[in-house]
């Protein structure tokens, strides 16, 4: 009899954090996020880049691709001879979306990063709108950016013949849309060199960095590219990869399957002569942050993957938080902690009687 009053007694009780448990979580309400400020300020700045970026284009002759359904300017041709590899039309349609800019403040807060921390950014062309959001997000964030941008760009990133990310971020550097941090560029693609790139239109590309004072290098060994990339980002606090580069993702067969940010106690590959800077950075106990895989980036973060129409800015689930009331938590946690301090008096008193 006793037993079964004791159970009753505990079925009771879960019941009602059971009761008091649903109730809050059908209570919660979005409300604006304490960052929503700086992201809607990465935002802005993210979309007066990719405006810039657009006039470029026209100013160039370079048309805008008919699945630019948007009319971002972002997105390049579908397969050219400045083109490296593979990649997600929808995936780049998703990435012109200033909310990504507000996604990279949430990103680089998540990993700790306060005003003044630097920051390594390897910046590949295939992704131009995200290295765009990251780099937005840095600057609302008054971080000090360090950013090595490669000229190689998959299927519909950064490949027209005329307008190379560096380039890009060059012209919206010294435009005053973007603070100073590119540091230097390389080609990208295969051994970082370009190799399967068309030799004249890599080379003309080169041409045209060179004549805006961006410096070039090449660096086809894999040990010594990944060492003077090490000696060019310094002591850093974070190490920020976007796209699919060689140098920033390694050589595993396997790749890096974490998105987002990947805390120091994540499992990574263990570092051998394959790893990319992502591992090397890894290992030494710094956050670092992948930005590749965009459908599982959004599902994560509540922002709509190729999107029919953009939404307004500030309006995306990035943006707010879910706010839950205290009163029911706390009055279920008092009924709790009252019932559990009832039963461990009762047991003691019963256990008194029984000896005595």
């Amino acid at each position: 009899m006793k037993r079964q009053r004791e159970g009753l007694l505990l079925l009771l009780l879960a019941g009602f954090l059971f009761a008091c448990g649903l109730g809050i979580s059908h209570s919660g309400k979005l409300v604006p996020a304490e960052n929503r400020a700086v992201k809607l300020a990465a935002a802005e700045r993210m979309q007066a880049c990719m405006d810039a970026v657009k006039g470029y284009k026209a100013e160039r002759g370079i048309p805008l691709h008919p699945s630019d359904l948007h009319q971002t300017g972002m997105l390049g041709e579908e397969f050219n001879g400045m083109t490296t590899s593979l990649g997600a039309l929808e995936a780049k349609r998703t990435s012109a979306n200033s909310d990504m800019a507000a996604l990279a403040v949430e990103l680089l807060q998540e990993a700790g990063m306060q005003p003044g921390d630097r920051v390594g950014l390897g910046l590949s062309g295939s992704f131009p709108a995200l290295n765009l959001a990251v780099l937005s997000a840095c600057a609302e964030l008054k971080l000090d950016a360090v950013c090595i941008a490669s000229i190689g760009s998959s299927t519909h990133g950064a490949n027209n013949p005329g307008l190379t990310f560096p380039e890009m971020l060059s012209l919206l550097i010294a435009d005053g849309l973007l603070p100073d941090s590119l540091h230097s560029a390389t080609i990208g693609g295969d051994y970082d060199c370009g190799q399967e790139m068309d030799e004249h239109l890599r080379e003309a590309a080169a041409a045209r960095l060179e004549r805006l004072g961006v410096t070039l290098w090449r660096e086809p060994d894999y040990q010594k590219n990944l060492q003077k990339r090490l000696e060019i980002y310094g002591k850093i606090d974070c190490y920020i990869n976007v796209g699919g580069n060689l140098m920033s993702l390694g050589r595993q067969e396997d790749g890096i399957r974490t998105q987002g940010v990947i805390p120091p106690e994540a499992p990574l590959h263990p570092i051998d002569g394959n790893s990319g800077m992502l591992e090397l950075y890894h290992a030494q106990g710094l956050p670092v942050i992948h930005l590749l895989n965009l459908k599982r980036l959004t599902a994560d973060y509540g922002l709509a993957y190729d999107p029919v129409s953009l939404p307004e800015p500030g309006t995306s689930a990035v943006y707010y938080q879910i706010s839950y009331p205290r009163l029911p938590a706390a009055l279920a946690v008092c009924f709790a902690g009252a019932v559990l301090i009832f039963e461990r008096k009762r047991r003691r008193r019963n256990g008194t009687s029984a000896r005595g």
